[in-house]
């Protein structure tokens, strides 16, 4: 048999197993609950405001070589219209072939934690947060199936394979390097799953050990390659935004801190990725769960239990690896991925670990499941209620803005020639307010009504919105009208616009 047919009956057998039949059927259940919502309205946050009609975000200068290459190609060849429906169903799609992979790296037989896990990978916050950039958010979940895509080919002992899987991390690495820390936790869980087989030898968990970080290694070398290839290509560097530039330097002292904040999940919120006290509730029990199953492993093999235990260690550090390699990062929800861990573990230890009886067995499987399932609802009634915030932040923004330049044509000698000039940097006003800041499920992502009319996407907001555009006052206009801008009182005072010449000038703070 030639290796294509081979590869296409592997391919096929895939595709139809009944593990990932129970995978699409979870990701299509729950991006329902979570997103349809979403999907057929049109909720954006500052960032897709920008890149409204067309756009895909940053690209090789935030080190995304690998956006910015796709990025170029859709728009070339098919267009870069972002449809939130088109955008969002392709994302799913791309989720759901991403949990059945996981399921199969994983070794995860058993349906309930199949459906499980599926559904809390297509509900959990880092995705629902990421559906706030609904013109890159496809992009993203490629960059998800590339690191399972990895992590399969690493469980094959070929050099072709191990070289395949390293590539597939630097992909990943190119559409979003938050995404990295996720790499980490799946292979550290394949690595506990050998320690949970007794027919593994110690031999073989240390080799896979040393393969599997071979290939995070030469993942990041090949990326970092790449990119000093791409950035002297096109003539351009890194930016500074969000530490960019200095993206891959370690910061030892925030290892402590990736350990507090894993195992405070239970307690605190951290990131929006637990935001409620179900959640936390949920993920005391998945904790107390990994522990007494961990404790019954002890009376295993010393060389599988001290292995064992040496992957659980770095378990949370790898799940919170962003605090290390990007300390001078904001910690947005969309970067958690790593944090998933607290849902993986605990179905691997179910379907794996040997626990005499077949009725206890069942029971774990089964109480596991619940807790995703229930987790994976919660997330999805979370992020109803975040898109549903960013909607009327919008409209109290467009309200805003509406009345603004309503009042700019008021004004006794406006004509539509005259240019909108806007002096000075943020709206300061105190009778406008965003109700919807004091609900307690917040994803860090989302942009409020007040932070809506100081964003970056301002023109863009106003030009998608209203239909009008500004600009900025420039240096030489500002000393020239200096004595009337002094004048002025802040916007929305009465005095804070003024006709000077041919130009409308708005003061703000």
């Amino acid at each position: 048999m030639s290796p294509l047919v081979r590869g296409k009956r592997r391919l096929t057998s895939f595709l139809r197993c009944s593990e990932s039949r129970t995978c699409y059927l979870a990701t299509a259940i729950f991006g329902t609950l979570s997103y349809l919502y979403l999907f057929v309205n049109n909720i954006s946050n500052n960032d897709m405001i920008a890149c409204l009609p067309k756009g895909y975000g940053t690209g090789v200068t935030s080190g995304r070589w690998l956006l910015h290459l796709l990025g170029g190609l859709t728009d070339r060849v098919w267009g870069t219209y972002n449809v939130p429906l088109f955008n969002g169903l392709l994302a799913l799609i791309l989720l759901a072939l991403t949990s059945a992979l996981l399921v199969r790296v994983l070794e995860l037989r058993s349906k309930p934690l199949c459906f499980a896990v599926a559904a809390v990978t297509a509900a959990a916050a880092p995705i629902a947060s990421a559906m706030f950039f609904l013109f890159t958010v496809h992009y993203f979940a490629l960059a998800l199936l590339c690191i399972v895509a990895a992590a399969y080919l690493l469980k094959r002992s070929s050099l072709v394979s191990f070289l395949g899987a390293a590539v597939l991390g630097a992909c990943s690495l190119g559409i979003y390097q938050a995404y990295f820390p996720y790499f980490a936790v799946i292979l550290l869980l394949t690595l506990l799953i050998r320690c949970l087989h007794a027919q593994s030898t110690v031999k073989s968990i240390f080799l896979h050990a040393l393969r599997c970080l071979a290939a995070l290694i030469l993942s990041y070398l090949l990326y970092w390659l790449i990119l000093q290839v791409c950035l002297a290509v096109l003539g351009t560097q890194l930016s500074d935004y969000q530490g960019v530039s200095s993206m891959g330097s370690l910061s030892l002292r925030a290892i402590p801190q990736a350990y507090l904040e894993f195992f405070r999940l239970p307690l605190r919120e951290f990131a929006g990725f637990n935001a409620t006290l179900f959640l936390r509730v949920m993920l005391l029990c998945l904790m107390f769960f990994s522990l007494a199953a961990l404790i019954f492993f002890l009376r295993g093999k010393p060389g599988h239990v001290l292995f064992a235990l040496l992957f659980l260690l770095l378990l949370p550090l790898a799940a919170n690896a962003f605090l290390v390699l990007a300390p001078d990062s904001t910690i947005y929800t969309r970067m958690c991925m790593g944090l998933m861990a607290v849902f993986c573990l605990p179905a691997v230890l179910a379907e794996h670990l040997p626990m005499g009886k077949e009725r206890r067995k069942k029971a774990a499987v089964l109480g596991v499941s619940l807790v995703l399932v229930l987790s994976a609802v919660n997330y999805a009634w979370q992020s109803n209620g975040n898109y549903q915030s960013v909607y009327y932040s919008n409209r109290k923004a467009e309200n805003y803005f509406t009345t603004l330049f309503t009042r700019v044509k008021s004004l006794e000698g406006y004509r539509v020639d005259m240019d909108v000039v806007f002096i000075g940097d943020s709206f300061s006003d105190e009778s406008y307010s965003d109700n919807w800041l004091e609900t307690p499920f917040l994803y860090r992502g989302r942009t409020g009504a007040v932070a809506q009319l100081n964003q970056y996407s301002r023109a863009q907001f106003v030009a998608n919105y209203l239909g009008y555009s500004f600009r900025a006052v420039t240096e030489e206009e500002a000393a020239l009208y200096a004595e009337e801008i002094g004048a002025m009182a802040c916007y929305p005072d009465s005095g804070s616009l003024l006709i000077v010449d041919d130009l409308v000038l708005v003061r703000l703070e």
